[in-house]
């Protein structure tokens, strides 16, 4: 049976809801150094992203061939090489086919009604190598190598390198739906992806001759109405061993209150434990909020602790709060955000949120929701009276 719900990795990709598509970007750039610490260049990039798309569909499959275009021209500021030219650019084309399969049949976990979904996905990428070693690299880094990324036909974000590849990326995902309130149970994932040729352009810059990359296992589970825990291991193909770990353990007994747990482990490259929380400090309870509610005020605490048992010092953090008063939402913090071994760079943020309208001020809402699992905007409940969230 046909289920119109999937995991992210294993969702239909964009391409399917559009069969063509053309971005077109300008930027000038007054960086000292390119963004992976190659020598000072600064100058002009127009950059190029096209596709065209087939998609196939059903109600339970998908299957999309595209081309798709990266082209990249640079004026720079410096000479390139030693003949004094200042002008550079390349062409990468692209050939992909996507194809899975979102399915599910009627089951039982634990004596409970279930339905139990099996979510298939290939992804096949075709892109030649070209040479990009002369080219400056202002804005581009490599990809944390996780469940979603796999699937991604380049391995780096940004624009200023594309990698080649002839590869095959390949998984699945199964889970466990409660039937009565259509609830995650269980949910268990597997993902790797195979070389057809050895890939010379890589995130670490050494060419990728073993053919089977690293396997990504996920497992998580909804234990009851208040805790969750999940995982990732990240298995070397080669030897077996782990390459790296995450758990996390959250806790989120009603709108507004969440505190998780997390422990991430890198072999060889770092060791560390998360503390985030979002929770009422004082003031009346606003976990049902009408649109007379009236302005009463109320504060909340928010933020996440991140620190590193290798080099015994606390990395990327945040700390705030937040002041509801029912008719506007007040939100001052400090983010703090490592930049190397020894050196961090901490700012204020501050934003003032009014009702029916856009927030004022440092976006903290989306620092708040990029940092801290299962972070709730306090406007959320008044969404359906026309406010912002």
């Amino acid at each position: 049976m046909p289920t119109n719900r999937c995991w992210p990795a294993t969702c239909p990709p964009a391409a399917a809801r559009g069969w063509r598509g053309l971005e077109l970007e300008y930027n000038r750039f007054d960086l000292p150094g390119g963004a992976l610490g190659s020598q000072t260049q600064t100058g002009e990039r127009v950059h190029l992203l096209g596709h065209v798309s087939l998609p196939f569909s059903g109600a339970a499959w998908w299957l999309i061939p595209k081309m798709s275009v990266n082209a990249a021209s640079y004026n720079l500021d410096q000479a390139i090489d030693a003949t004094g030219r200042r002008s550079i650019g390349r062409t990468i084309p692209t050939f992909s086919v996507d194809h899975g399969w979102i399915l599910e049949r009627n089951t039982s976990l634990f004596g409970q009604a279930m339905r139990q979904t099996l979510e298939p996905r290939v992804l096949y990428v075709n892109t030649p190598y070209r040479d990009q070693s002369a080219m400056p690299n202002f804005d581009a880094a490599p990809r944390d190598y996780n469940f979603d990324s796999v699937f991604a036909e380049n391995q780096f974000s940004g624009v200023d390198r594309v990698n080649d590849a002839n590869m095959l990326a390949f998984g699945a995902t199964t889970r466990w739906i409660e039937d009565e309130r259509g609830e995650e149970q269980l949910r268990l994932g597997m993902v790797q992806r195979y070389l057809f040729r050895n890939q010379q352009i890589t995130p670490d810059g050494s060419p990728q001759t073993h053919r089977l990359s690293d396997v990504v296992l996920l497992a998580s589970a909804h234990l009851n109405q208040a805790w969750w825990t999940d995982s990732t291991l990240q298995l070397n193909s080669a030897d077996g061993k782990v390459e790296r770990t995450v758990l996390r353990l959250r806790y989120s007994p009603g709108p507004f209150r969440t505190v998780s747990a997390s422990y991430r482990l890198a072999r060889g490259q770092s060791e560390q434990v998360e503390l985030a929380w979002q929770w009422p400090l004082f003031g009346p309870d606003r976990k049902s909020i009408t649109g007379g509610a009236g302005c009463a005020g109320a504060w909340y605490g928010a933020g996440r602790l991140q620190y590193s048992m290798r080099d015994k010092r606390f990395t990327d953090s945040v700390i705030g709060a937040e002041y509801d008063s029912g008719c506007w939402i007040l939100r001052v913090g400090a983010e703090r955000q490592a930049t190397g071994r020894a050196e961090t760079n901490t700012r204020l943020i501050l934003q003032l949120e009014l009702v029916g309208l856009s927030p004022l001020g440092s976006n903290a809402l989306k620092v708040l929701r990029d940092n801290i699992p299962g972070y709730r905007s306090l406007s959320s409940e008044r969404s359906a009276f026309g406010t912002y969230d």
